[in-house]
């Protein structure tokens, strides 16, 4: 997915629930994107909120639903999760997000931490780069971890 275009999407997305009141964030690979990573190309938007936000996302985007936000177990991880498409960009929408890490269930991530980054303008609500770290390596994502870290050496 060309990125120019996902953020299109996704400040449309910004747009149509700035009126909204719950607590959301973006988390993933879109998120890596928008603090300037170069290692990854997200092919979608992870969305992490709440069961609220659930709610207003799937009745705010009714028509642009392609999977109902429901809950969702598969192995190692339980949640709600649903997706959407605005032109072209799929977005996955989550809640009550668990990993199952060495036999036990980790509520990550979540809204528990939430940062704001401003990107075309925008104040944006994301996961805090330590936590998708941490998130990273318990998952044992390595090539996660290394964009990651190669992203966060590279802050200011």
């Amino acid at each position: 997915m060309h990125n120019p275009t996902m953020l299109k999407s996704f400040i449309a997305f910004m747009d149509s629930i700035k009126n909204e009141e719950f607590p959301w964030l973006v988390t993933g690979s879109f998120r890596m994107f928008l603090e300037g990573s170069q290692q990854i190309s997200p092919r979608d938007i992870d969305i992490v909120t709440n069961m609220e936000g659930c709610k207003i996302i799937e009745k705010r985007f009714a028509d642009r639903i392609t999977h109902s936000i429901k809950r969702r177990h598969s192995g190692s991880l339980d949640s709600v999760f649903g997706c959407l498409q605005i032109s072209g960009v799929r977005y996955d929408i989550m809640a009550q997000v668990f990993n199952k890490i060495d036999g036990k269930w980790i509520n990550i991530p979540n809204c528990d931490r939430t940062e704001y980054i401003l990107k075309a303008g925008a104040r944006i609500p994301v996961l805090p780069l330590d936590e998708e770290l941490r998130l990273a390596q318990l998952l044992n994502d390595k090539f996660k971890i290394d964009a990651l870290k190669k992203l966060m050496n590279a802050a200011p």
